[in-house]
C-alpha cells in the first residue's frame, strides 16, 4: 500500500488528469449501459467527432508552433457552404453528379488552402499577430458563410455528397 501511495505522490496529477477522466467516464458509462462497449456504439462514436477531430489534428502544429488560429470552425463553415454552392451549381448546370462532387471536393479543398494560406502570410509576412488575423478572419469567413446561405441554411442537391462524408472507406468512419 505504502508503495501505491509513494507512486501517486509522483505522478504529475495535471498531465494525467484528462486521462484518468476519460478512464472514470468510460467506465461508469459501461456499468450503466451494456451497450456502451459494443463495437456499432464505439463506431458512432469515432464518426460523431471524427470531423472534430481532423481540425484538432491541424491546429496542433498551430498550437506547437506557438500560434493560434480561432478562424477554424469559421472557414470549415465557408468551405462547406462554398463547396455546397459549386455542388449545387454544376448540377443545376447539368453536369453528371459524380463530376459535381468531384468539382465540390477539389474545390472545398483549395478553398481551404488559399484561406490557411491567407492566414500564414497575413501572420508571417505582415507580422500581424496569429490571435488578431485569425479573429478578423474568423469573422470574415462567418459572415461569408452566412452571406451564402442568406443567414439560414441550404442543402446539397446531391444526395452523393452526403454519402461521401458518411462513408466508410477501408472500414474505416
Amino acid at each position: 500500500m505504502n508503495a501505491a501511495l509513494s507512486f501517486l505522490r509522483r505522478v504529475d496529477k495535471e498531465r494525467y488528469a484528462a486521462f484518468v477522466a476519460l478512464a472514470i467516464l468510460t467506465v461508469v458509462s459501461a456499468l450503466l449501459s451494456p451497450f456502451f462497449l459494443q463495437w456499432q456504439n464505439l463506431l458512432n462514436i469515432i464518426r460523431q467527432v471524427s470531423y472534430t477531430g481532423i481540425i484538432a489534428l491541424g491546429m496542433t502544429y498551430v498550437i506547437v508552433s506557438g500560434g493560434i488560429d480561432l478562424s477554424v470552425g469559421s472557414m470549415a463553415a465557408f468551405v462547406g457552404c462554398l463547396a455546397i454552392l459549386v455542388l449545387n451549381g454544376s448540377f443545376e448546370a447539368g453536369w453528371p453528379e459524380g463530376t459535381a462532387v468531384a468539382a465540390a471536393v477539389v474545390c472545398a479543398i483549395f478553398a481551404g488552402l488559399a484561406c490557411g494560406l491567407a492566414n500564414g502570410l497575413l501572420v508571417t509576412k505582415g507580422r500581424i499577430a496569429p490571435f488578431i488575423v485569425t479573429l478578423g478572419t474568423m469573422a470574415l469567413f462567418r459572415s461569408l458563410s452566412l452571406y451564402m446561405a442568406n443567414a439560414g441554411e441550404f442543402r446539397s442537391a446531391s444526395s452523393l455528397f452526403g454519402e461521401l462524408g458518411s462513408s466508410a472507406p477501408l472500414g474505416i468512419p
